[in-house]
């Protein structure tokens, strides 16, 4: 084995084992004295190495998509599809080089936005996911996610949709890849690949181990959770990937997978949306047949649904964020409603509460 990086000599403490499981993945079995800091430091040498203890950063439920997005500090563009009252239960584990999240959705989604830019990260769904689209293509529970296109990342979900997201800073999959002695060209395979589909083996090591690690707090100094969040979950991850650049085929986007995604951008980009989907055929280009199997087979409803659905979530967000400063038939007004009655109605059903319960919520 050549020279050991810092991460190894991190790990370096009053013993280590390697304990080979998963094939050739080295697991490292750490025995940690007894220390009540966050960190662990090995000092042999004369230079101060550290271990860091996974911290819980994150363990509540929310009712508000916008709520969940800030609390995760990722940059979310989630469109609920479903109607009804919604339930998020989210939990975070991290040290400053892995993080792990646990989500769980109630409500069918139209998942858009960005991981942190200062990570990697991948997408573990539950295997009782079922299908689902993610980045224009068909995935299911157990497949591994990319979430780092240079795009964003893109899918639909339907209720009780739940997975783990993982992520990585890139100089601590740099330094356990030369541990391993893999040359993993992962940029440029994650800049090529949406879903990995053979990844059960992989995404259900990691999904049991990341639950064990949720159920061993508040007993922060787990070994096992501390040699997960250090070493062998970025190390089973890059044995994977060592294994797939060359298997990947692409398969173009249809033209109907097209429309949709120039569609979708536009509306993101526009500052009024369309009334009708007379008005977004106009706006596009696209023909109402083309547009209505395009929303069909992404989000599982027609492009009147989609945007009668998103303009209420134009006026939930604007409650919330302009709260005092607008009363809320204007807000309402300004997103296209008009009958004040029928709109009311509309939004309980979406949301599971009236707007005068919105804004009184988040006084």
């Amino acid at each position: 084995m050549r020279g050991l990086p810092r991460i190894a000599l991190s790990l370096l403490m009053s013993a280590i084992i390697f304990d080979c499981t998963l094939d050739r993945v080295a697991t490292l079995v750490l025995l940690l004295p007894n220390n009540s800091s966050d960190h662990i430091t090995n000092r042999s040498g004369g230079n101060a190495v550290s271990i860091e203890l996974p911290q819980l950063m994150l363990d509540r439920g929310f009712s508000d998509i916008d709520e969940y997005a800030d609390s995760i500090e990722w940059e979310l563009d989630f469109r609920q599809l479903e109607a009804g009252p919604l339930r998020i239960r989210a939990a975070l584990l991290a040290t400053n080089q892995t993080v792990a999240m646990r989500s769980e959705l109630n409500r069918a989604f139209h998942q858009a936005g960005k991981s942190p830019t200062t990570m990697l990260t991948f997408g573990l769904p539950d295997p009782d996911a079922g299908e689902f689209r993610w980045c224009g293509r068909q995935a299911r529970g157990g497949n591994l996610l990319n979430c780092n296109l240079g795009s964003g990342f893109e899918g639909v979900s339907q209720g009780g949709f739940g997975g783990f997201a993982i992520s990585f800073t890139k100089t601590q999959l740099q330094e356990v890849s030369e541990l391993l002695e893999l040359n993993v060209k992962f940029h440029d395979i994650i800049r090529a690949t949406e879903v990995w589909y053979n990844a059960d083996h992989l995404t259900d090591a990691l999904r049991q181990r990341l639950f064990s690690a949720l159920d061993s707090v508040p007993k922060v100094k787990c070994i096992d959770t501390i040699e997960l969040f250090n070493f062998s979950a970025a190390a089973l991850l890059l044995e994977f990937l060592s294994q797939q650049g060359a298997t990947h085929i692409h398969v173009p986007h249809s033209f109907r997978r097209r429309a949709l995604r120039m569609t979708i951008r536009w509306l993101d980009e526009t500052d009024e949306l369309p009334l009708t989907v007379r008005q977004l055929c106009q706006e596009t280009g696209f023909s109402a047949p083309t547009l209505y199997r395009a929303f069909m087979d992404e989000f599982g409803v027609g492009p009147k649904h989609y945007l009668h659905v998103r303009r209420l979530a134009g006026v939930r967000s604007d409650i919330i964020s302009r709260t005092g400063e607008n009363c809320i038939s204007d807000i309402a007004n300004r997103w296209g409603f008009w009958h004040m009655g029928k709109f009311a109605a509309d939004y309980k059903t979406q949301f599971g509460e009236l707007p005068s319960d919105t804004r009184q919520n988040d006084l």
